[in-house]
């Protein structure tokens, strides 16, 4: 076999060894505490949900294992994932550290395997918290972003509890792998989709002349395979690239190598593409990378890509999936902050849910989540806007400033061959060090790994508009003018009774503030920005909590698409799921409960959408003193997001009683819509207000193609005097 893999995932041994705070010089602080006792513990973990409750520090794993070294070969010791730092030992030889909280990283331990089958492996893990005040939140040294400092995590955003729940531990795979000594280090690639003809005007540069373009593709494919280790003098050496799709057809090149990088092209004159969900198919192709010495193969490296491009315009907001024109209608995601204990049937759930949303495109919120979870996008052609872990404050020292532009890097390399990534992000809401000093240094970096995707090189406060929570009405969303992408906006709201009585340690009432605060509740957003009534028990104050997260997903939502390509071509609802027990600005609770906002989501997410700007949810008898019955006047609007035509539709209005006594038809109307467009229905009158009881009502559109319902929406109304 070209490569033996020895998995060491099991049965660890640990022992707690200090307590330590992070003093604002870079200096560790040992905090005298007593020591949590020894013991065992299954690898991969997080050791906070493994024994180790809150613990911050430093702890030594050990692992006992037998293996008969193969002396032809040379070992790696391969690690997915340890959270943040660690120092590695392997039968009483020091091995090497390495810092960063998501890398996969490897060290050759050849010479440290005795001729004995009998190992000791100790691995020294450290996960520190930062002193409150002097380093923690303002001038961190860990970047860790979401990780470590956020007000949706455990604790909150307090000074005494804001780092409670340490994400320290070995979370991902651990194994030991026999190598030839030549073999493949890493392989990349870049998909160029050129016409097969175009006009001679035709600059393939050019944004605006893109749309020019003949649908007829082919596919330039440029592929990177760097190698490692000394290659025999006197043999001939080969690397073989061979590309297969879904149906097994074959494109195979051999190349001679002459360093350790060699380039290949390949040009596909009939690629399949890969689609987001919305506008095609997940065509995937096996890339297999085979290194030949005097042709025999001595080492292979496969994995499954898509072919496609994607451009990003930031100043208009457009989006283009292989020349089309692509409207997103975008989330935040943080699956689970300790990434040990996201399970796959999470995660599966998860790309459900989120499918089931409409949602075509993710932001991973200031953090790297697990490997599975971009392989997942992949095949479910989610597009995903990827953060680096910088968020707020850090120290103003050149050792941030090294340290993140080595840990993006590591990003890069490790997360770019999934066909799903869209967007670099470099930092999130960051202050001016970080904005003018660090961060053209990470655009730089990013560049240098990776020039074939958009670079965004921060995600603004002003790409976050929070009108009706952090201020503000609501209703300000209707006239917007901002950033042409935003990448968060939204609304807490509680998750169901028995979750949020589970925060509360009980159903006593009324709330105990201080611990849904600790479960990040906020307080004052709630009770004096949004307004939101509480009442005096809990079905009532859920409701309540989530009819308003609701309503405001609702108006933005619907603002921004009625604006598509005018006023913006991307927004990122804040947030989808929670990552912890919480209450918080996400749509689905940790236990994957939808909010009464998630089922908003579904309707004003549809790719075809019907809707409508009221203006207003009250109608009267009478407007006025004096006045005759009033005519409310409503503008129908649909909106096609799909690259396709949708003729002979029907359009229907209707004003229904909210307790379903009464049914009241208000307008038809017969059109057909484009691919990508927004239409423009004939607006009607609604007369005869005052034959209505007063009480709340639902005026319903409904959108049917040959009697099927390709679009449905509803808002909810208050007739009264």
């Amino acid at each position: 076999m070209m490569r033996t893999r020895y998995d060491l995932d099991g049965l660890w041994e640990y022992e707690p060894l200090e307590w330590i705070m992070l003093q604002s010089d870079g200096s560790e602080k040992i905090v005298d505490k007593a020591i949590p006792a020894k013991g065992k513990m299954q690898i991969p973990a997080n050791w906070h949900y493994s024994g180790l409750p809150d613990f911050f520090g430093k702890v030594r794993f050990t692992r006992q294992f037998n293996m008969v070294p193969d002396s032809q070969k040379s070992a790696y010791l391969c690690f997915t994932g340890v959270d943040y730092a660690c120092e590695i030992w392997l039968n009483g030889r020091y091995v090497g550290r390495h810092e960063g909280c998501f890398q996969a990283f490897e060290f050759e331990v050849t010479p440290y395997l005795k001729d004995s089958s009998s190992h000791v492996l100790e691995v020294t893990v450290e996960s520190p918290n930062e002193e409150p005040v002097s380093v923690w939140p303002h001038k961190k040294r860990l970047i860790k972003g979401i990780l470590s400092h956020w007000d949706a995590k455990q604790g909150s955003w307090d000074n005494e509890t804001g780092q409670d729940g340490n994400t320290g531990g070995i979370w991902g795979n651990v194994y030991l792998e026999y190598r030839n000594p030549v073999h493949i280090d890493c392989v990349s690639l870049h998909t160029q989709l050129l016409p097969k003809t175009s006009k001679d005007n035709v600059s393939l540069s050019s944004w605006e002349k893109r749309e020019d373009i003949d649908d007829s593709l082919k596919a330039y494919i440029w592929i990177n395979v760097k190698t490692n280790g000394p290659f025999p003098t006197g043999k001939r050496a080969e690397i073989r690239i061979t590309l297969t799709d879904e149906e097994g057809q074959v494109f195979q090149k051999d190349v001679p190598i002459h360093s350790s990088q060699t380039d290949i092209l390949f040009v596909l004159p009939e690629p399949k593409l890969w689609w987001t969900w919305d506008l095609g198919e997940q065509h995937m192709y096996l890339v297999c990378t085979e290194l030949l010495l005097e042709d025999e193969i001595t080492d292979r490296h496969q994995y499954y890509t898509g072919l496609r491009e994607i451009e990003v315009d930031p100043l208009t907001g457009t989006w283009k999936v292989n020349g089309k024109r692509l409207f997103i209608r975008g989330t935040n995601v943080i699956p689970s902050l300790w990434l040990a204990h996201y399970t796959d049937d999470m995660l599966e759930k998860d790309i459900d849910l989120l499918k089931g949303a409409y949602i075509n495109a993710v932001r991973v919120c200031v953090h790297v989540t697990k490997p599975e979870f971009y392989a997942a996008c992949d095949k479910a052609g989610i597009l995903i806007w990827q953060d680096f872990l910088l968020q707020w404050g850090y120290t103003n020292e050149n050792s941030i400033v090294e340290s993140a532009c080595r840990q993006i890097k590591d990003m890069v390399r490790q997360l770019k061959k999934y066909t799903s990534i869209s967007v670099w992000c470099c930092q999130n809401e960051s202050l001016f060090f970080n904005n003018e000093v660090v961060g053209p240094q990470l655009v730089r970096a990013v560049k240098e790994e990776d020039n074939s995707r958009y670079v965004h090189p921060v995600s603004h406060f002003n790409e976050h508009p929070y009108p009706g929570w952090y201020g503000g009405h609501m209703e300000a969303f209707r006239s917007f003018q901002g950033s042409k992408m935003i990448t968060e906006f939204g609304a807490q709201a509680l998750p169901s009774v028995e979750e949020t009585i589970e925060m509360n340690d009980g159903s006593k009432w009324p709330p105990d503030w201080d611990k849904l605060g600790y479960h990040d509740f906020q307080y004052d957003q709630t009770f004096y920005s949004a307004k939101i009534d509480a009442g005096d028990n809990w079905n009532t104050f859920v409701n309540n909590s989530q009819h308003y997260q609701a309503k405001l997903l609702k108006l933005a939502i619907e603002s921004f698409r009625h604006s598509r390509f005018e006023k913006l071509g991307a927004y990122f609802q804040f947030m989808f799921m929670d990552c912890w027990p919480a209450i918080t600005w996400s749509v689905v609770s940790y236990k994957r409960i939808p909010k009464k906002g998630y089922y908003t989501l579904q309707q004003v997410n549809q790719p075809v959408l019907v809707g409508t700007d009221l203006g207003r949810d009250c109608w009267f008898y009478k407007l006025q003193k004096g006045g005759g019955d009033p005519e409310i006047t409503i503008s129908p609007w649909v909106i096609n997001d799909l690259h396709k035509e949708i003729n002979d539709c029907e359009f229907a209005a209707s004003l229904e009683a909210e307790n379903g006594s009464m049914k009241a038809f208000l307008n038809k109307q017969h059109f057909s819509i484009g691919p990508d467009m927004l239409y423009n229905l004939q607006p009607f009158n609604f007369k005869h207000v005052n034959v209505y009881k007063p009480g709340a009502y639902r005026l319903v559109f409904q959108v049917t193609q040959k009697d099927q319902v390709i679009s449905a929406n509803s808002y909810d109304i208050t007739i009264g005097k």
